[in-house]
């Protein structure tokens, strides 16, 4: 669970909100036209709205653990498939395709870009959260709605 600082109003999301912002979020997602082979959400916030935009996208699997890690297992994998014919700059350029469509392919999601920390190493990769902050240093390429001063209890955060 969640602490809520003293003396600050929260915002506290209904399931029936849930439900209509995600249907919102998944709508617009596919209004970009992209077409998207998994998903991948930080821990811990995105977790959840990974696994409802799976459902509301034609179940596209939610990929588990670091993107990062996964990445570069993918990237070595490559590397020892490239012929052993090719130079070290045609190898570097066979794996650097595969990770730009790898990162073409994969959605990024997260409850909120508050600060734009948490999203910043994805910055390559198509992004969409469900709050934005104003503040945020790195605003995702998707989002339905922006933080007020109110502070957000999600539903997965009340006990």
């Amino acid at each position: 669970m969640v602490a809520v600082p003293l003396g600050v109003e929260q915002e506290i999301i209904s399931p029936e909100q849930l439900n209509a912002d995600m249907d919102k979020l998944a709508n617009a997602i596919k209004g970009t036209g992209r077409k998207f082979k998994r998903i991948y959400a930080p821990p811990r916030g995105g977790w959840p709205i990974a696994t409802w935009l799976s459902h509301r996208m034609n179940d596209i699997p939610v990929v588990n653990g670091s993107l990062l890690k996964t990445m570069m297992e993918l990237r070595a994998r490559w590397e020892q498939k490239c012929s052993p014919g090719l130079s070290d700059e045609e190898k570097w350029l066979a794996v650097q395709k595969k990770c730009q469509e790898w990162r073409d392919e994969t959605l990024v999601v997260d409850d909120i870009s508050d600060t734009g920390k948490a999203l910043c190493i994805y910055k390559k990769f198509f992004r969409a959260t469900w709050y934005l902050h104003k503040q945020s240093k790195n605003p995702p390429d998707i989002w339905i709605r922006e933080k007020t001063e109110k502070w957000i209890r999600f539903p997965w955060e009340i006990a």
